[in-house]
């Protein structure tokens, strides 16, 4: 099959398909329904999306401005190393000549090189939502019917 060709597959073993409700893929005319219209329109951005970073990516690795980066995250006393990320080398972004700086602002480089450099101040406040998450459990949703008593609380709404 050729490479530009691209397939919209279904599992049918999922258990998400059936055939007594939800939408149909396909029209009475055999046609494909707006629904998977918009779903094969959303997966092919996804797609292009996906081929863009991974050309950006190489001509940054290319350039040799993606480094490893080291972390450790503090949270509640305790380090936690993070290991697998990379960074920009901010220096080595400096340091390129007007040739070099030129081809990555042409590939449109430049928004997820500052992107992701701005990115890197708010690791530690993110380490701090995750912590804050963990220490507060999803309470249990109350029955508001259990609010009211026997009375459903109709009365509460009336003006």
């Amino acid at each position: 099959m050729p490479e530009d060709k691209q397939i919209l597959c279904f599992d049918q073993d999922s258990g998400l398909m059936d055939d007594k409700e939800g939408e149909r893929f396909f029209n009475d005319d055999g046609e494909v329904t707006e629904t998977v219209k918009k779903i094969m329109e959303f997966l092919q951005q996804v797609q292009r999306d996906r081929l863009y970073t991974e050309s950006v990516c190489k001509l940054l690795h290319n350039k040799k401005l993606i480094q490893p980066w080291f972390i450790t995250l503090k949270t509640e006393g305790q380090e936690v190393p993070i290991k697998g990320l990379f960074r920009i080398d901010e220096q080595a972004l400096n340091a390129l000549d007007k040739d070099d700086f030129e081809e990555i602002r042409q590939a449109g480089a430049l928004l997820l090189i500052y992107c992701q450099l701005l990115s890197m101040q708010h690791l530690q406040a993110l380490a701090q939502l995750a912590s804050n998450q963990e220490k507060q459990k999803t309470p249990e949703i109350p029955d508001i019917s259990k609010l009211f008593g026997e009375d459903d609380g109709e009365q509460l709404f009336k003006f």
